[in-house]
């Protein structure tokens, strides 16, 4: 069975010597816009598949084509191109369709309105010295046999018209012979019944079968599908579109043919209104840049919050900080604002007043637009599909999330994050996540202008000079909290949807054929537990003073700074220390000695969450908020902050505590429909567990340079040692992070101190072979290494988990370091396992730089005490 996708058949097509059809004149002279190298690819591609008598893929009829392209790639414009020469060919009849509404409005202006800048077509369309009319119609019974007839639907209105016939719409008795084509855009929401159950296929209801019953009629329909996003992954999609998808150029393709701009994300550790601000003068930066070098750019800001009342409120916040705009707060951003900033104001080179009276002209209410996701009136749509047009004054739009999907914007330059809470994705991406990688995507597009080279109009020019000042609109900017778990998974996210690139090595670790002869291999067990979910009914007992839930014991705040830093989405970052963190401590308090109840109050008001009505719901046996937040008061809080203690701090910091740990709180409480626990450990065999033969590939430009480096050829010499001479090391080689290498170095030097009360001492890399889960909520934590081993007299084993663990981790990561904390005192409490010859222990994180010698001395006395 053949398993490559008809794209791949392409893909080999010029190995074998096979060109393809050139594009002829009738399309490309009917096209307002020049084709691009890919873009003539896919058509090229159309004219042999159409025309071709070929062996590469078995056709059928009718013909069912999908384009696998990435968002900003320009389908609209290989749309318009395959539809003149399908009129060619002799159809006339189209229906372009798509799951919304905002879409259609955006692409009705690309086909069907000369007027607009985003029409395709040359405002005289010719095929065979005829002029050929584009008219939208609703249904085919007045189409005109000379003209393109479009009927611009939704993927349920085509579904509902057919299904329910009326006056003027269409019927399935229109296809009867006739020549349809279909033209299906963001395609990947059009597999409903390919992903469905059982009986929602056999439902004829469903949209996808009423697509399929036109495609039915005749064989000579044909089906032409667009997407930025489809699981090939997925089996059944693979069956269904293995040959159908004719071209793919993902957002990888793209962004490394320099078709996008590069993306930054920059933290700002301050609050929203600084953030808005600090973006507000970036972005007349990139203007000023711009009109120096006599380009035409208005550049736009998207400021995206959580929720429609949340928008609002920054609607509104945002207009009165235009509104009050004082020259004070301008020369404190050009006195002690982060680098960036300074550089922005500099560039822009104007006095405070000057600047502050631009600024508000520039951001009149007139030029700032706020949508409801709901409802967004026609004339909203048309200008937000204009954005570049001259006329378009708009400068920033404040949304929620209806601008992930079907919006084409080249002069976004700058998204703001306006809310600061992280989704849950209990070890993997979170959805929301997914979504914003997915509008970064949106606004990345280039922003095309000329220099010296007309052929280098719309792709980057400046990759190879960082100082060249038109590099900044080469730039797109994600602005968040200062967040680093956010910012570590928010760049995961670019990487998997291509717009951050990631440099892989394979790497292969074999066990040593000596540890495959010990009692230890052969014989020997390690200890594993599993999670199980809570029922939902046992969940809905839940209470803060039954001990099943129970408040966080301690909440990390950290207070804003100001501070900024702007970290390169797309180039291997060097640790900098931040210098103007100098002054930043770190301090405990217990909440309730500290957070007045009338500052708590105040907080609880603003969270809807923590209205009464809502939380007695969540939490049973609650009397009144007052009981709440007696409950509250014993929790512990670590605050981190510039110049600050605990008699110092002011009301708007007190603020600040207060919802950072109602927000705890609420995302504990929000986790708890979907909650696990840790099951009690019990034991796998060894040889089962660690394979023999792994093959891992590595990131070698995550950061850190000792990443998927061999140990024994370590980039830093104090790492280097070669474990294929080390008995205690079980596997022929380390790969790992520095702090990984650092750690196992560590262990040589006092592997013999150890030896003289251990015997079978062994250290196993953990590449996921074992994985064991938190006893409080069932999180995953796969240890980077555990240490077999047992007395001199062979009567007691010990298993040790150990994690070395950068600097710039050990705080977000205390949840693991509970964790190994729990694991140690159940051991001792003989609670963990039900095995007195095994004792399992959690070791403190090791970090080289905080804790080496305290490990070493911890290790050598456990040793001391538990070995002879």
């Amino acid at each position: 069975m053949d398993t490559k996708t008809l794209y791949e058949h392409y893909d080999m097509l010029a190995n074998f010597g096979i060109s393809l059809p050139d594009i002829p004149k009738y399309i490309t002279g009917n096209l307002k816009h020049d084709l691009r190298p890919y873009q003539i690819e896919a058509i090229k591609r159309w004219l042999h598949y159409i025309d071709e008598d070929s062996n590469i893929a078995t056709k059928t009829f009718p013909v069912q084509l999908l384009y696998h392209m990435a968002t900003g790639s320009g389908k609209t414009l290989i749309m318009a191109a395959l539809m003149l020469d399908l009129y060619k060919r002799g159809y006339r009849d189209f229906i372009f369709f798509v799951n919304s509404r905002n879409i259609i409005e955006k692409t009705h202006d690309n086909f069907y309105n000369p007027g607009s800048s985003k029409y395709l077509f040359t405002n005289n369309i010719m095929v065979d010295d005829k002029r050929v009319e584009i008219r939208e119609v609703t249904s085919f019974s007045d189409s005109n046999p000379d003209a393109i007839n479009i009927v611009f639907t939704t993927i349920q209105g085509l579904h509902e018209h057919l299904e329910k016939p009326a006056e003027n719409n269409l019927s399935y008795s229109q296809f009867e012979g006739k020549k349809i084509v279909l033209i299906g855009d963001e395609a990947h929401h059009n597999n409903a019944k390919t992903m469905l159950s059982s009986q929602d296929v056999e439902d004829n209801r469903n949209w996808e079968t009423t697509v399929e019953k036109i495609m039915e009629v005749s064989p000579d329909n044909i089906l032409l599908e667009f997407t930025a996003t489809i699981d090939m992954e997925d089996p059944n999609i693979f069956k269904k579109y293995k040959d159908r998808v004719i071209y793919r150029y993902d957002l990888k393709m793209f962004r490394l043919d320099g078709y996008s701009k590069d993306v930054f994300l920059y933290s700002v550790d301050s609050d929203i209104e600084n953030r808005m601000l600090q973006a507000t003068i970036i972005s007349q930066s990139r203007m000023k840049i711009a009109s120096r070098n006599r380009i035409r750019l208005k550049p736009v800001m998207l400021f995206k919050s959580r929720t429609n009342e949340d928008n609002k409120k920054h609607f509104e916040l945002f207009k009165t900080m235009v509104k009050n705009l004082s020259a004070g707060a301008i020369r404190d951003l050009e006195k002690n604002g982060p680098d960036r900033i300074k550089n922005a104001l500099k560039s822009i080179d104007m006095e405070p007043n000057d600047l502050i009276e631009e600024l508000q002209n520039d951001f009149m209410d007139e030029r700032l637009m706020i949508l409801d996701q709901k409802n967004i009136p026609v004339d909203k749509q048309q200008k937000l599909n204009n954005l570049e047009d001259e006329s378009n004054g708009l400068r920033a739009i404040f949304a929620v999330d209806m601008l992930n999907e079907g919006w084409d914007v080249l002069n976004l330059f700058d998204i703001i994050r306006l809310y600061d809470t992280r989704q849950s994705g209990h070890g993997k991406i979170s959805k929301t996540t997914n979504q914003e990688a997915q509008l970064i995507g949106r606004g990345a597009r280039y922003f095309p202008f000329v220099l010296d080279d007309e052929s280098k109009k719309y792709v980057r020019k400046f990759d190879n000079d960082e100082n060249a000042e038109l590099r900044h609109i080469e730039e797109l900017y994600y602005y968040s909290a200062n967040d680093s778990r956010y910012i570590a998974e928010i760049k995961q996210a670019l990487v998997t949807s291509g717009l951050m690139p990631e440099t892989f090595v394979e790497r292969t670790l074999k066990l040593k054929p000596d540890f495959k002869k010990t009692r230890t291999y052969k014989n020997g067990v390690v200890f594993v537990n599993d999670r199980e979910s809570l029922s939902s009914a046992r969940m809905r007992q839940h209470s803060l003073f039954n001990g099943d839930f129970e408040l966080p014991p301690l909440v990390d705040v950290d207070l804003p700074t100001g501070i900024g830093r702007v970290i390169a989405a797309f180039e291997e970052q060097e640790d900098e220390e931040e210098s103007d963190t100098a002054n930043k401590v770190n301090f405990e308090i217990e909440y309730g000695k500290v957070i007045p109840k009338n500052v708590t109050r105040h907080a609880i008001s603003l969270n809807k969450t923590f209205q009464f009505s809502n939380l007695e719901k969540k939490i049973t046996a609650l009397q009144s908020i007052d009981a709440f937040m007696d409950m509250m008061a014993s929790i512990k809080v670590m605050v981190s902050g510039v110049d600050v203690d605990a008699k110092t701090l002011n009301p708007e910091q007190k603020l600040i505590i207060a919802k950072k740990v109602l927000e705890s709180i609420e995302e504990k409480i929000d986790n708890d429909d979907n909650s696990y626990r840790g099951t009690e450990f019990k034991p796998v065999k060894i040889a089962e567990a660690f394979k023999d033969d792994i093959k891992r590939k590595y990131a070698v430009n995550n950061g850190d340079k000792e990443f998927g480096i061999p140990q024994k050829e370590a980039k830093t010499d104090k790492y280097k040692l070669d474990l294929g001479t080390r008995e205690w090391y079980a596997y022929d080689e380390n790969y790992g992070t520095s702090e990984e290498k650092s750690f196992v170095v560590t262990f040589d030097s006092i592997y013999n101190e150890l030896s003289k009360n251990w015997k079978d001492i062994y250290l196993l890399r953990n590449e996921k072979a074992v994985t064991i889960y938190s006893f409080a909520d069932g999180q995953p934590f796969e240890p980077d290494f555990i240490l077999l081993t047992k007395d001199k007299k062979g009567t007691q084993s010990w298993q040790l988990f150990i994690e070395p663990k950068g600097g710039q981790l050990l705080a977000n990561d205390k949840p693991k370091q509970d964790f190994l904390e729990e694991i140690t005192a159940r051991n001792i409490a003989k609670v963990l396992a039900d095995n007195s010859t095994m004792r399992i222990i959690g070791m403190p994180f090791y970090n080289e730089d905080t804790n080496r010698d305290e490990f070493i001395d911890m290790l050598k006395d456990f040793s001391k005490e538990n070995g002879k």
